[in-house]
């Protein structure tokens, strides 16, 4: 049986990895996987002791809403998802829109972004058409101002906000 948020998992380990290889000062990418309302509350609960604050951000948030459909191909189960993702950091809570892309965008985001996106290329259960996959990318700065009046996350954060992110995904070979 495929496991998406597993696969999904093991796509941001790797993403991490590469992260911290390739970054200077990068710190290791966390990793949640839930519905939206339940990922704030464990983000919220985390930010209460200062061992938890340290294990938040950055991180790759999977809402685990996806719709799948299987697939029979001849000798292997395939999978088709469209997963809701959010790449996170805390944003600089006075700084402008420049500020932000600068300070989060520009140095942590974007390379984690990429590194996600190398990362499942590189998944042996992931078919990607040559280099094509497809997403709707959204920069959200301050994630919380754009979401509207209510805050759903207790820290203001800005985001890489990946839509319908389309992953055919196999079942492992037994061959």
């Amino acid at each position: 049986m495929i496991k998406v948020v597993e696969i999904v998992r093991e796509i941001a380990d790797m993403a991490s990895e590469l992260y911290q290889e390739n970054y200077e000062n990068a710190k290791s990418v966390h990793f949640f996987a839930d519905t939206f309302l339940a990922t704030a509350g464990e983000l919220s609960i985390r930010g209460q002791s200062s061992i938890g604050a340290k294990n938040k951000y950055p991180a790759i948030l999977l809402f685990c809403d996806n719709i799948q459909e299987r697939h029979e191909n001849l000798k292997q189960w395939q999978i088709e998802a469209a997963l809701h993702i959010l790449i996170v950091d805390n944003a600089v809570p006075d700084g402008n829109g420049d500020v932000q892309r600068e300070k989060i965008f520009y140095p942590i985001l974007y390379p984690i972004f990429n590194c996600f996106l190398e990362a499942i290329h590189a998944h042996p259960q992931v078919f990607t058409m040559g280099d094509t996959l497809k997403y709707d990318k959204f920069d959200r700065l301050f994630l919380n101002a754009t979401i509207g009046k209510d805050k759903l996350f207790a820290d203001l954060l800005d985001g890489i906000e990946l839509r319908n992110l389309k992953l055919k995904i196999k079942e492992k070979s037994c061959l």
